[in-house]
């Protein structure tokens, strides 16, 4: 079925429609990117993400297609150039290297206008595709005071040693060109590292990072983002606290109890 529906929203790719893909329950098992899209994922892995299914090819126009957990990979047999696409972003594998544009256009030079989908065959016309969900995260207008940041991280309080994740979410109706993170009172030299994301235009743009310390106390974090305007959003942070392990604390059982509703993730926004 989903097949089905990728093959109806993509007949008329001249200019890759607006479009959202409704994701599959599981990924296709043992399937793989090859040639140019293997060329286009190794450029933005974060942004392509994994294949949920292995390269077709549509019957009425010979394009080349392959839906992968962020988007949709193309090869267009009419120009020759191989793209991908999130629903509003396309990027595109261009004579110069790696561009981008809004999704509806305007094409570049460099693509054919003429990339009209052919008719089908004899047969029942195929059925519309219901309207797909509103995506998880949606752009938000522009403003004066830059790109809109969320900084969530998976607990307020953790072990020393113990993985935590760092996840960052940045919108701009322009487009997000990077997002990072860094630590200020803790004497680890790898968190006090900055950790950058490039965002290659994409909004939203979302990253996720999982790290440990053998530091203890309290920790800030910081993060920010910056749109391909040149405009840096607000510094958010917060505070994690990393207590440190008893070494002479002898583990004890206790009677199980009821499972408990999970406690939303600590976020902080601005």
């Amino acid at each position: 079925m989903s097949r089905r529906l990728a093959m109806v929203a993509l007949m008329a790719l001249a200019t890759l429609p607006t479009m959202v893909l409704r994701p599959t329950v599981t990924e296709a098992q043992g399937c793989v990117f090859q040639l140019g899209f293997e060329l286009i994922r190794s450029m933005i892995p974060n942004v392509v993400g994994d294949c949920r299914e292995n390269e077709w090819h549509n019957a009425f126009n010979g394009d080349g297609l392959q839906q992968t957990t962020g988007g949709l990979l193309v090869w267009r047999k009419c120009d020759n150039w191989t793209a991908f696409t999130n629903g509003s972003i396309t990027w595109i594998n261009g004579p110069s290297g790696m561009v981008t544009r809004p999704n509806a256009g305007p094409l570049f030079p460099f693509e054919s206008s003429n990339c009209g989908a052919a008719a089908p065959g004899p047969g029942p016309a195929p059925e519309p595709a219901p309207a797909p969900p509103p995506p998880a995260a949606t752009p938000v207008p522009a403003s004066p005071s830059g790109p809109t940041t969320r900084l969530v991280l998976s607990d307020s309080r953790v072990d020393a040693g113990e993985n935590f994740t760092v996840r960052i979410e940045a919108t701009s109706d322009r487009g997000v060109e990077s997002l990072w993170w860094w630590t200020t009172g803790t004497s680890d030299a790898s968190l006090r590292n900055t950790r950058t994301f490039d965002c290659r235009s994409a909004s939203p743009c979302i990253n996720t990072w999982e790290v440990n310390t053998q530091d203890t106390g309290t920790i800030t974090i910081h993060a920010q983002s910056r749109d391909t305007a040149g405009q840096v959003a607000p510094e958010l942070t917060f505070d994690l606290r990393v207590r440190e392990l008893d070494p002479t604390a002898t583990p004890t059982s206790v009677p199980a109890q009821p499972t408990a509703t999970p406690t939303p993730a600590p976020t902080a926004t601005r």
